[in-house]
């Protein structure tokens, strides 16, 4: 409570903070062109932040582009998968970050254009 998060904001922290961790022990399996979800690392992640494991997986071994005709979907290899499971982490650890700023900004009355010279 010190940094005007409540209990109920901690354990969602913590929980994304669990995830993050988590996801880094997802590999994956070169299949052809494509790749797959090797271990259960991915479960763990997908309890957490609350989404599916399909649509988590679909997400870190495919790219999606919007095109005037419509979607095309195209594979990710095992080393791409990687780097995409990687940008996930340090995005949600990055968000996590900023709101814990933002919150604890907030609570001691931070103001923007204070100069103290």
């Amino acid at each position: 409570d010190a940094v005007g998060l409540s209990k109920t904001e901690i354990r969602k922290i913590f929980r994304v903070l669990a995830a993050v961790l988590h996801l880094g022990n997802v590999t994956f399996q070169d299949e052809g062109e494509s790749s797959k979800v090797e271990n259960g690392g991915t479960s763990c992640s997908c309890d957490l932040l609350g989404v599916s494991l399909d649509s988590l997986s679909t997400a870190l071994t495919s790219r999606t582009l919007r095109t005037p005709e419509g979607l095309i979907r195209s594979k990710h290899k095992s080393d791409k998968a990687c780097g995409c499971r990687d940008a996930l982490a340090r995005h949600l650890y990055h968000a996590v970050f900023n709101y814990i700023v933002q919150r604890s900004n907030a609570t001691i009355g931070f103001q923007k254009n204070l100069s103290f010279c």
